[in-house]
């Protein structure tokens, strides 16, 4: 791809999926999916959340890198490019679904760990575990409950 035109979809990225201020110096806006991401874990996976309270485990030290990279760094490039395609169609939303499903996926080997054991969990096995069955994963990220309307709220 020419750099003129790789150039113009890194603006449309930054400007039409709210990637230009995810990187803005005061990061306000990871912030914010920080907390919308915790909320859902405590509303869909409220064993899990009860888990990372306990274990003083907070988002920002598992899914800062989700937002950030768009699954880029945390997952292998043939599963991170149909993470990609689907945040193309759908924005946004989609980053939540997919961290929505690799916490459900992995939820049962996460219960087991403590915060050093997760961290090690999320950088080591999550990946390997998601990309032993992609398409399962794809398939609950689809069924995750996401309401756009009362992320704006």
């Amino acid at each position: 791809m020419p750099e003129e035109d790789a150039f113009s979809v890194m603006v449309r990225l930054m400007e039409d999926y709210r990637l230009r201020e995810m990187y803005k110096p005061s990061m306000a806006e990871l912030g914010l999916c920080m907390y919308q991401l915790e909320c859902i874990v405590q509303e869909q996976i409220p064993e899990l959340h009860m888990h990372f309270q306990t274990q003083s485990f907070h988002t920002s030290m598992y899914a800062s890198s989700w937002f950030l990279t768009l699954f880029t760094s945390s997952l292998s490039l043939h599963l991170a490019c149909r993470v990609m395609d689907l945040f193309l169609s759908e924005g946004m939303e989609m980053i939540f679904r997919i961290g929505m499903a690799i916490l459900q996926f992995c939820k049962e080997d996460l219960l087991q760990q403590d915060m050093e054991g997760m961290l090690r969990y999320f950088q080591k096995e999550m990946p390997a575990k998601c990309e032993a069955d992609p398409d399962y994963l794809i398939g609950v990220a689809m069924q995750v409950k996401y309401s756009s309307k009362k992320m704006k709220s």
